[in-house]
This record gives structure tokens, sequence and C-alpha cells, in this order.
């Protein structure tokens, strides 16, 4: 499902910063990263329009890299470091998933946005039902959350991710691969480079 309406865009002027692989859909809610790419105020300025269209906002919060005290290359955006698979699966690299925070972002009776910290965002995921398909560091730096879900419990994945490939296959996917060696060395992969997909 889209978050804006086909006819809609969101500008994000100013300081604002917002990249597309931060925003991920899942279950109702729209989980951005905030961190290397994407700042809190560029989410300020999206989350009135995501929140009008009945979705909930919560932010992965790194505070470390929104203030430029760690690099953002080996995470930039959230679909470096996590990606859901299914309704209630979540592929995640937990040793970057702990280092944030979740914090919910609604619209008050005055319409002021307000953000609430609900702890870690493992906790967060955990509460949310999520069944997690956790991978490595090694994973995460080779591209592995950032393939691309065809539904119908059918993804593809870069030939570098072969132990994410062997736990979707165990539980009952269908992994495709593609040679992406000269395309991740510029920092990216399948989700980078495809459009939203809309599934039924």
């Amino acid at each position: 499902a889209g978050i804006v309406n086909r006819e809609d865009a969101i500008n994000i002027v100013g300081d604002g910063r917002f990249e597309g692989g931060d925003a991920i859909v899942s279950n109702g809610i729209v989980y951005i990263g905030v961190g290397g790419r994407t700042n809190k105020e560029g989410v300020r300025q999206a989350a009135p329009e995501i929140l009008k269209q009945g979705y909930r906002v919560v932010i992965a919060y790194d505070r470390q890299r929104d203030w430029n005290m760690k690099s953002e290359m080996k995470a930039m955006h959230f679909d470096t470091y996590a990606m859901p698979v299914s309704p209630n699966e979540m592929v995640v690299c937990m040793d970057e998933m702990k280092l944030r925070d979740a914090i919910e972002v609604t619209i008050n009776e005055k319409g002021q946005l307000e953000e609430e910290n609900l702890g870690k965002m493992v906790d967060f995921l955990e509460s949310q039902g999520k069944d997690i398909i956790e991978i490595s560091s090694y994973d995460q730096e080779h591209f592995a959350p950032n393939f691309v879900n065809l539904g119908n419990k059918k993804v593809i994945l870069s030939l570098d991710n072969e132990n994410l490939a062997q736990q979707l296959e165990q539980r009952g996917y269908t992994v495709l691969q593609a040679d992406l060696e000269q395309i991740t060395k510029g920092y990216g992969g399948l989700h980078c480079m495809s459009a939203p997909i809309e599934r039924g």
C-alpha cells in the first residue's frame, strides 16, 4: 500500500531531509528511519499527510547518526538494516536495530505534532508481534535487507545474501537471486533500484 494517494506529493523543504529508503510500510505503520539521510524535520513535514490517511508513524531514531557522531554510510536508510517480508515477519540486523529508539509521531487535538518515546525499537517490533528473521552485520553490510518482495512468498535477493536466502527458503519462500556486485559498490541494492510496489 502506498503512503500517499497517487495524485498527492509531499514536499520536504528548508532544513527537512527525507529519503525514500527510510520509509517502510507494514501493518498500518509507516516506519521511518531517522539518522544519516532523513531527519526529524523531514518527518515533521511528511507526518501530517501520512497520519491523515490513517497510518501510524513510528521513527526508528539513531541519535548518533542524527547528530553526525557516526558515519551514515554503514546503515544510511531503514531498508539497509530492516525490511518486512510478510505482515508478521521482518528481516532485521539486530546490531543496528538495537541502536535505535522507537518514537511515535501523532497529532493532538490542537493539530500539533507530538512525539512519544516508546523505548527501544527492538522491543517495539516485538510488541507488534513481529517474527524477527535476524541477519548478521556482515549480511547487513552486503545489503541483505535491501531486497524486493514480490508478494506471495517470493523475493529477489542479491547473490551475496546466501544466509538470508537459506533462512527464507526454510520458511517456505521462493528466493530468486540477482548478480548485483557492481550495483552494490555504489551503496545500493534491489530495493533502492525499484519503484514502490503495490501488492493486493
